[in-house]
């Protein structure tokens, strides 16, 4: 059992540090569309390692929410079939969804692994923190050798950001998002644990890198979610938070020009909160034409290339053509109106478990990743998903 309980924790390592390479850990399999990621293959050789439990009902509800969400996404996948034009769309569709329930399944048994094995507690939060350091890091050392990414080749499709923090994942909205997800985790153990000096010592100083990174990044989408899980920690219980919030908000503001340029861009027509509204709409006619069942996990792509929905010289779209800018309406759009309300009953029931639990960090952290799906498609990323589902493990178990 020590033996196996070793081999999880080289394992947990080995999936968030691949997880900290980003992109770099993709091997492309099937263009830009489909790619097998590192921490894929560590994900399936952890849950090989695992027993998987018996039915209780002491697992918390969303759990099992989830398990009904992957029953009727996969119904709905089988069924959908006759919608793809050919047999390789089909099974990258599938194999999406198949991520989707490892992700899940891997956030399950880990949350069952902690609630066994106590030393997993401080070993997990202890990669996380480092996970974080890594990606913010990785993010400075991006900034400073390749700061222009106008420079890829227009082939690769990859956006052409220009002096911001993107770093291994190559966008600075993701980058953002799990920044903010990090930070959260990492205020969680400086205020709310008995922690020695040393330890708060480098937890401070990654909250202000962290920080600082998030603010580089300089996604409104990202500095969204941060102020929204500092709000909702602020009216719970840290009130002083919010003041010295304002205060470091308005310092940024005045003090750097390109943070009122990023904010007053939403009333710019070439900004791309423009292109949001337009992701928003498209989404609308998708499900307008099956709102019901949908048409697949991740069939997206094909759907809108099907309904002549795609503008782009590239019949697929670019890299976010099989994504909504807004996680929900993907959703909608994918397993129909049913799959959503089960998928949004899934999502809520973990905002409750985490009122249950008195743990404002979890609630924080849930709805600065719920506000921020809003914008870009963050609840299906898979850097998103696996922290939600690995701190969820985590901090539900405390």
């Amino acid at each position: 059992m020590d033996k196996i309980l070793k081999v999880k924790k080289i394992l947990i390592t080995l999936i968030f540090i691949s997880l900290a390479l980003g992109q770099l850990a993709r091997v492309p399999i099937g263009g830009y569309v489909l790619g097998l990621y590192l921490w894929d293959v560590l994900i399936g050789a952890y849950m090989i390692l695992c027993e998987f439990p018996k039915y209780s009902k002491i697992y918390p509800i969303f759990y099992k929410i989830g398990f009904l969400w992957i029953l009727w996404s996969g119904a709905i996948i089988i069924y959908s079939y006759r919608y793809f034009l050919n047999l390789n769309e089909y099974l990258i569709s599938i194999s999406y969804l198949i991520r989707w329930i490892a992700y899940f399944l891997f956030g399950f048994l880990l949350f069952i692994d902690i609630r066994e094995n106590s030393s997993l507690k401080k070993f997990l939060s202890t990669v996380i923190i480092v996970f974080g350091v890594l990606i913010s890091i990785g993010g400075f050392i991006q900034l400073l050798i390749f700061p222009d990414f106008s420079k890829l080749d227009p082939s690769l499709l990859w956006d052409p950001h220009k002096n911001r923090l993107v770093g291994t994942l190559f966008d600075p909205n993701f980058t953002g998002i799990v920044l903010v997800i990090t930070f959260l985790f990492a205020m969680y153990f400086l205020l709310m644990k008995n922690l020695n000096h040393k330890s708060k010592l480098i937890l401070m100083i990654y909250s202000f890198l962290s920080l600082f990174a998030i603010f580089l990044t300089f996604s409104r989408s990202a500095w969204l979610s941060l102020a929204v899980g500092i709000i909702i920690l602020g009216i719970l219980k840290y009130k002083w938070i919010i003041p010295l919030a304002v205060v470091m908000a308005f310092g940024a503001y005045y003090l750097v020009p390109r943070v009122q340029t990023r904010i007053a861009g939403f009333t710019d027509p070439n900004d791309s909160i423009q292109y949001r509204f337009e992701s928003w709409s498209e989404a609308g006619l998708v499900i307008k034409s099956n709102p019901i069942i949908g048409y697949g996990f991740n069939s997206y792509r094909y759907t809108k290339r099907d309904l002549g929905l795609n503008s782009y010289e590239n019949e697929l779209g670019n890299r976010s053509g099989g994504g909504s800018d807004a996680s929900l309406l993907l959703i909608w759009a994918d397993t129909g109106i049913i799959g959503l309300i089960i998928y949004i009953s899934f999502l809520f029931s973990i905002a409750l478990f985490s009122l249950k639990k008195k743990n404002i960090f979890a609630l924080a952290g849930f709805f600065a990743i719920l506000v921020n799906s809003v914008f870009i498609n963050s609840l299906i990323f898979p850097h998103v998903m696996i922290l939600m589902m690995s701190t969820g493990a985590l901090l539900f178990n405390d």
